[in-house]
């Protein structure tokens, strides 16, 4: 109700109280994608959003999002939608919006593999363009030989299915 500056974290805190951190996350989305389609240069930058794991059972914001991105003029294939796999409950869901994702020409990353809910069947299920693997399977991996072997099989297949595989 004031004109007062805040910081971002103490936005979204503030939001998470008043059960309105859907509404500001998806309005924080839109604004990223319009401002990077306007800004978009030669220089091909790739603009990457990480999308909360409610939005797998919202159609709404899901789809807005994905109208908002086919509207807009820019290079599609410079937008990455970042999934992290924790608590997404409806696998459907998530399916078909990686599908579209695909259709549009959306990049699509999983994010933080090897963390906590990851799942393999998953990764294979949603083939996505980039595979970010979590840090705790890249920390102090010179002194681990189980982890080597770990990263070296994702390398692996990461290159049968075509996805760019990224340490975090």
């Amino acid at each position: 109700t004031s004109n007062e500056l805040m910081s971002p974290d103490t936005l979204f805190i503030n939001a998470h109280k008043k059960q309105c951190i859907r509404e500001l996350d998806h309005i924080c989305q839109v604004h990223a994608i319009k401002m990077f389609a306007k800004e978009q240069t030669a220089k091909r930058k790739i603009l990457s959003l990480n999308l909360p794991n409610y939005l797998f059972s919202d159609n709404k914001n899901q789809h807005s999002i994905l109208e908002l991105v086919h509207n807009l003029q820019f290079d599609k294939d410079l937008l990455m939608l970042e999934i992290c796999e924790d608590d997404v409950t409806d696998e459907a869901k998530l399916l078909e919006f990686v599908q579209l994702c695909h259709e549009k020409k959306i990049l699509v990353a999983i994010d933080d593999l090897g963390k906590k809910f990851s799942n393999l069947d998953r990764l294979v299920m949603l083939l996505p363009d980039v595979v970010k693997l979590d840090r705790c399977l890249i920390k102090n991996i010179h002194k681990n030989r189980m982890q080597q072997a770990v990263v070296k099989s994702m390398v692996e297949l990461c290159n049968s299915m075509g996805s760019l595989l990224l340490a975090e």
